[in-house]
């Protein structure tokens, strides 16, 4: 189990609405995470939206997750997309890259790696600050595709084993694809790493 303190950024990131009450209680958490999966109202093809659970073949049986936090949200990850952890705890220099989603690279080992901001994909639909060219630190960095990009994160929590029963399934279209589910009672949500990665490698093209 890895600990760390969790590292305040400077609020440039309007990850939720401050001008509504923050969430009162379990509960109203819980109905916010369920509200991530919810169908994308703009997503009208004509076609009838998927209404079944989608759960991907790695989860049919029982798979474990690094848990972790970025900007004081829970995300968790299924280990078997990961590479490795690090203790990172340095600046990195944001570059003006074709991606809005790196936040910039680092050389670790004579290896590039493309930092994500992970923050940026769970405020995706706010408002952001552009936040190249500054320096931003780091704590932790989550290792995926065989380290060839990282999650930034500011803290690696726990790592913990499900089974499909115990999350919420991503259904349909969403407007946020890069979540697959929830795990209701660890209140964090499920990334789809893939689908994460697919959106980072078009907009590189």
């Amino acid at each position: 189990m890895w600990r760390a303190r969790i590292r305040v950024d400077d609020g440039c990131r309007m990850i939720a609405d401050m001008t509504q009450p923050l969430i009162p209680s379990n509960d109203a958490l819980d109905q916010y995470l369920d509200s991530l999966l919810h169908d994308d109202p703009e997503h009208k093809s004509g076609q009838q939206l998927q209404k079944d659970e989608f759960i991907p073949e790695w989860a049919l049986s029982p798979f474990k997750c690094l848990l972790f936090t970025v900007s004081g949200i829970r995300l968790a990850v299924p280990l078997n997309k990961t590479a490795g952890v690090l203790e990172w705890g340095k600046e990195i220099s944001t570059l003006a890259y074709r991606s809005q989603w790196i936040m910039g690279i680092i050389n670790y080992l004579n290896n590039e790696i493309k930092v994500i901001d992970t923050s940026r994909f769970m405020a995706a639909g706010n408002n952001q600050c552009d936040s190249r060219g500054q320096e931003i630190r780091v704590p932790r960095l989550i290792f995926i595709d065989d380290a060839r990009y990282a999650l930034a994160a500011d803290s690696v929590d726990e790592m913990i084993t499900f089974d499909a029963g115990a999350i919420r399934w991503r259904r349909g279209y969403t407007a946020r694809p890069w979540y697959i589910g929830i795990a209701a009672e660890q209140q964090c949500t499920l990334l789809d790493v893939d689908i994460l990665l697919d959106i980072i490698n078009t907009s590189e093209i």
